[in-house]
């Protein structure tokens, strides 16, 4: 049969199976509200994540115009260039067959346009010496040199 101490053991179990079931269910409840709590977390930082995913697009997007717009410009500016060129030694080869002409030297077209360069730069100003025909001397700015002996450079 049961006795009483048997009663009184089993009661006990019980009571401390209840406390333990009851500790298990505040901790359970504690440990469901992180979880929402880190759900909730992760979802905002999901949404950042995407608006840093679509303001890196637009940023990418950005740079590749901006790169575009460049290679657009080199490009331009390149056939400038070519075209500046390109026209120059035809504009120069006109002032070459005259100097050829006038002259009747045998020497090359480009020396020949120094020299009549040199030549009518002698008729209005002062000689390469930097002496007028008095033999006084006059002072150039480097902008005069510059202009005189350079060629177009748009850099």
């Amino acid at each position: 049969m049961v006795s009483l101490d048997q009663i009184r053991l089993l009661e006990s179990r019980v009571q401390k199976a209840v406390r333990r079931i009851e500790s298990l269910q505040d901790e359970n409840e504690t440990l469901r509200d992180r979880l929402a709590r880190y759900e909730k977390r992760i979802e905002e930082l999901e949404v950042l994540m995407n608006e840093f995913k679509d303001s890196q697009s637009e940023i990418e997007q950005g740079i590749m115009n901006a790169l575009s717009q460049l290679d657009d410009l080199e490009d331009q500016v390149t056939e400038e260039q070519d075209s500046v060129t390109s026209e120059q030694p035809a504009e120069t080869a006109p002032q070459a067959e005259e100097s050829t002409e006038t002259s009747g030297d045998t020497s090359t077209p480009s020396l020949q346009t120094e020299e009549s360069q040199s030549e009518s730069s002698n008729d209005v100003g002062p000689d390469r010496d930097g002496q007028a025909d008095g033999g006084t001397e006059l002072e150039s700015s480097p902008e005069e040199d510059a202009g005189q002996n350079a060629e177009l450079d748009i850099f």
